[in-house]
């Protein structure tokens, strides 16, 4: 919390609720938490932070295989276009060293780069208009912020559409 108060972030963009990964579900809990909360005056942070008022949006990414823990499909709220950093961020997963040995040994994911890149191509096929796409989804802006407006959107322009109704 202590982090969100200092940041005064309008966007918060962090994992999907339900995931394969534990850690990533666990995540996602905590920002929402701190982010929720960082205007309660009864809430204490740590290291102390003093309350910040201000309106917040969350989003969540999509989860691996693009589906809930009971196998469920998962749609976006919204798709936006990373086809001209696809590379930039293909190297920036291969870098992450610890990841890439875990994964290499506990779920036989060599290819979790292909797997990526695959995955964000299905994402980019399924918003009907980018080669590499992102999805997210907004978390309801109750307790979050006054109105439900779209600040990603407002951000990212034409790189940010709708999902098809």
């Amino acid at each position: 919390m202590a982090v969100v108060r200092r940041a005064r972030p309008r966007i918060v963009l962090t994992h999907a609720p339900a995931d394969y990964m534990e850690d990533h579900m666990n995540t996602a809990r905590l920002a929402v938490t701190a982010t929720f909360a960082k205007g309660f005056p009864n809430f204490v942070s740590d290291p102390p932070v003093a309350p910040v008022p201000g309106d917040v949006a969350v989003y969540h990414a999509m989860p691996h295989g693009l589906q809930d823990g009971l196998r469920r499909p998962v749609q976006p709220d919204c798709f936006v276009d990373v086809t001209a950093v696809r590379e930039t961020k293909r190297r920036a997963l291969a870098a992450h060293a610890s990841q890439k040995a875990w994964l290499d040994q506990t779920q036989g994911m060599d290819s979790y780069l292909d797997a990526a890149d695959a995955m964000s191509r299905e994402v980019g096929r399924m918003s009907g208009r980018f080669e590499h796409a992102e999805g997210w989804r907004r978390h309801l802006h109750l307790g979050f912020s006054a109105r439900d407006d779209d600040p990603l959107a407002e951000a990212l322009g034409a790189s940010c559409i709708p999902a098809p109704a």
